[in-house]
């Protein structure tokens, strides 16, 4: 085996530990460090899948609120953070939010949820 053979594998070894080396510190900053990180949470909106989840456990039948006072672009009326709870009560359309009978109301609407509405049927997005 020359010497130039013996380079040639050298870098090739060095090249593939390199590679592990990389890829397993990406996936423990990943799915250990980041993952682990009490922040992830509120930056993913969890609190929102929480109000969906509550939306859900609900009967499908009662009246549901949802005032929406976290800001930001308005997407079919209400801003773009009522979104994870959408998704999470299939609720995105006009007509699966009146099968889910589910109302999402901006502050200034408030006064649309009915005098008798149990508070166990309105969530507030913050």
């Amino acid at each position: 085996m020359g010497h130039g053979t013996w380079i040639k594998n050298l870098v090739r070894i060095l090249a593939i530990v390199f590679i592990l080396f990389a890829a397993l510190n990406a996936f423990a900053t990943y799915f250990v460090t980041w993952a682990e990180n009490p922040n992830v949470a509120g930056a993913f909106n969890a609190d929102y899948v929480a109000i969906g989840n509550q939306i859900n456990a609900l009967p499908q039948s009662e009246a549901k609120y949802v005032v929406v006072l976290a800001g930001g672009v308005l997407a079919r009326g209400v801003p773009v953070p009522a979104e994870t709870v959408m998704f999470v009560t299939d609720s995105f359309t006009t007509s699966t939010q009146m099968e889910n009978h589910i109302t999402y109301l901006l502050p200034d609407e408030i006064g649309k949820i009915p005098a008798g509405a149990p508070t166990s049927s309105v969530f507030y997005l913050k």
